[in-house]
């Protein structure tokens, strides 16, 4: 009998250890305005060291890349298809401090793809796996300074595109909002 004694008083024990050491916990826990602070705070420190590190990287690609030579202002060329304003293209996050410095090159026979639609290009950056990019190409701009664009079903196919013809502003706004990174 003694044994279930000592059980009972040892269970009651931790029971009220525990409950104390809950309330204790709730009494002492910062206001959920203050939570909200540093909560806030958390996140600001996360994106700085992305953009930090994403920087970094960019800046290694640069010194890496050959120089790219500044796009042509011309005409456009007659055997090309008008684009639409803009062409999407999804690819893998490693590729981002690469097209920064050299663009969108051509991969697949030496032709980089660029679909209509954001949805095309987002399901095309999802099949690499992983995080993936969507860039915004000026294709019009492009198109007007001679760049060749040629439509194929769904898609349109250029050699190159300049980086000054992808609207990195964009492209990063959109990427930190679908990674919940603050800008």
């Amino acid at each position: 009998m003694a044994e279930w004694y000592a059980l009972w008083s040892l269970i009651g024990a931790l029971t009220a250890a525990t409950v104390m050491a809950a309330f204790i916990a709730i009494a002492t826990a910062p206001p959920p305005a203050v939570r909200a602070v540093m909560w806030q705070r958390q996140q600001v420190a996360t994106a700085g060291r992305f953009w930090q590190a994403f920087q970094a990287e960019v800046m290694a690609e640069l010194a890496r890349a050959p120089q790219v030579a500044t796009p042509h202002a011309g005409n456009p060329d007659p055997s090309s298809e008008v684009p639409p304003l803009y062409l999407y293209h999804g690819t893998h996050r490693r590729n981002l401090a690469s097209v920064f410095a050299r663009g969108i090159e051509g991969r697949s026979g030496g032709w980089a793809f660029a679909a209509a639609d954001y949805q095309t290009a987002e399901g095309y950056g999802r099949r690499w796996g992983g995080e993936y990019v969507i860039f915004r190409v000026l294709a019009q701009q492009a198109y007007q300074n001679g760049i060749v664009f040629q439509k194929r079903g769904g898609y349109y196919i250029a050699r190159q595109v300049h980086p000054a013809y992808v609207d990195f502003h964009w492209t990063l706004a959109d990427y930190a909002q679908r990674n919940h990174v603050a800008a």
